[in-house]
């Protein structure tokens, strides 16, 4: 059963980047041919999903033939002993959520409409691969480290200077690509009418860029059961969003309040980063 799950997990793995990347191709041959369309557009990527969805049937039909036994007293225990848990890491999904959204609405009000889509926008567009990526990143990464973990291996000094000088490294390029290949990606699809939302992803993107490589790390405070520290982290987020929007309302700048929200949010990630060397 084991090697079942195993299996399944590393081909889901796969079919999470199979969207991305068959998505991505579409778009460069609606380019080339000419065919570039809001409609073209979401048309390829609802057919590509289903199209995922269908190759990954096999495999949840496999899953279905596995049986498992509930034993019901060790899941009571399992519950009592993890209560902690929901009590800490739902409240941070929560202030999660609000922290990006939230801000929409304040937007939308004090901004208008227009400055409202084109924020949801760069939303939509970013996270989309991010959230791929340090999705299969991070349950691999947690999965190393739980098993460590339950073999009682010494994680301390994971996070050397070397792999810290790496994440960096990658942090950039990613940021890069956010500033320079983005924008151009966004303008072709949407064009010139979204420019609005083109900066707001070039001032976004030194966060997008340590969000992508930091995020997968977070799982450690899952595995290690440091449950308030998530939670005073996504306090902080949800602070300074706050208090980047009320600035941008405040000056009535929003470009500015962008700016502001993305400089203190790198620097937040540079803080967990600190906090996960401690950690691991």
């Amino acid at each position: 059963m084991l090697s079942v799950r195993y299996k399944a997990f590393i081909y889901i793995n796969y079919l999470k980047v199979l969207p991305a990347a068959l998505f991505f191709v579409a778009i460069l041959i609606h380019e080339f041919l000419g065919w570039v369309s809001l409609e073209n557009i979401i048309t390829t990527f609802v057919f590509i999903n289903l199209f995922s969805i269908l190759i990954g049937m096999p495999v949840l039909k496999e899953l279905e033939c596995v049986k498992r036994r509930i034993n019901w007293v060790r899941m009571q225990k399992l519950l009592k002993r993890e209560k902690g848990f929901p009590v800490m890491v739902a409240p941070s999904e929560l202030m999660n959520r609000l922290t990006y959204y939230f801000p929409i609405l304040i937007i939308e009000k004090f901004f208008g409409v227009t400055s409202a889509g084109q924020y949801s926008l760069t939303l939509r567009v970013c996270f989309s691969p991010i959230s791929l990526i340090t999705s299969a990143v991070g349950q691999v990464f947690q999965a190393d480290i739980a098993q460590a973990n339950r073999d009682r291996k010494r994680q301390q000094g994971l996070l050397t200077g070397t792999f810290v000088f790496k994440l960096i490294f990658v942090a950039l390029a990613i940021t890069s690509i956010f500033y320079f290949i983005v924008p151009l990606l966004v303008k072709y699809i949407f064009g010139p009418e979204w420019n609005e939302a083109i900066d707001y992803i070039k001032a976004l993107s030194p966060l997008f860029g340590l969000m992508s490589v930091i995020t997968p790390l977070t799982t450690a405070f899952h595995v290690y059961r440091k449950n308030m520290e998530l939670l005073v982290q996504q306090s902080i987020f949800l602070i300074i969003s706050l208090f980047s929007f009320g600035l941008a309302w405040y000056v009535n700048n929003l470009l500015l309040g962008v700016v502001v929200f993305s400089i203190l949010s790198a620097i937040r990630y540079l803080y967990i980063l600190y906090m996960l060397r401690k950690v691991l």
